[in-house]
C-alpha cells in the first residue's frame, strides 16, 4: 500500500469514528497533501471551510513558517487566540519573525504537548500528517485538548 493510500485509509477510519461527512474527510486529505503552497488563493478556500468562528481558540499544528496564521486569525478575528505548534524551533522562529506578537508560538510535538483538555474548537493539522512519528497518539491529543462538537 502507497504511503498516500495509507493516509486516507487512517482518515476514513477517523472520519468514521467521529461521523465525519465525505466532505470533511476529503477537506482532511486536501490538507494532509496539499503540497503548492504559491496558491494562496486556494488555502484562503480551504481555511474558509473550517467553519472558524469569531472569537475560536484555534491550534495550528505544525504550524512551519506559519503559512495559514493569516488566514486563521482573518476568520477568527482580533479576539480570537490561535497558537502556532510546531516541533521545528527554527521554523516557530521563522513565523514569529513573519507575523509577530499577535500569534502565541509553542515549541513541542502534537504527540507529546501538554494542553488542558477541552481547550480548542479548532485544531488545524495541514501538511503535517506525514511528519508525525506516532499519528495514533497525535490524533488522540487533538481529540483531547478539542472541546466537544469542536
Amino acid at each position: 500500500m502507497k504511503h498516500t493510500e495509507k493516509v486516507a485509509w487512517f482518515l476514513d477510519q477517523v472520519c468514521k469514528q467521529l461521523n465525519y461527512s465525505p466532505e470533511i474527510r476529503d477537506i482532511l486529505l486536501t490538507a494532509a497533501y496539499f503540497h503548492d503552497l504559491g496558491k494562496l488563493k486556494q488555502i484562503e478556500q480551504l481555511v474558509r471551510l473550517f467553519g472558524i468562528k469569531v472569537g475560536d481558540r484555534i491550534l495550528d499544528v505544525g504550524t512551519g513558517t506559519g503559512i495559514l496564521l493569516p488566514f486563521l486569525k482573518k476568520y477568527a478575528g482580533p479576539s480570537g487566540d490561535i497558537i502556532a505548534l510546531d516541533i521545528a524551533e527554527k521554523m516557530l522562529a521563522k513565523a514569529a519573525e513573519k507575523f509577530g506578537p499577535e500569534f502565541t508560538y509553542l515549541h513541542g510535538a502534537m504527540e507529546e504537548v501538554n494542553l488542558d483538555p477541552n481547550s480548542f474548537d479548532l485544531v488545524v493539522c495541514f501538511q503535517v500528517f506525514p511528519h508525525f512519528y506516532h499519528p495514533l497518539k497525535a490524533f488522540k491529543n487533538v481529540f483531547r485538548i478539542l472541546k466537544p462538537r469542536g
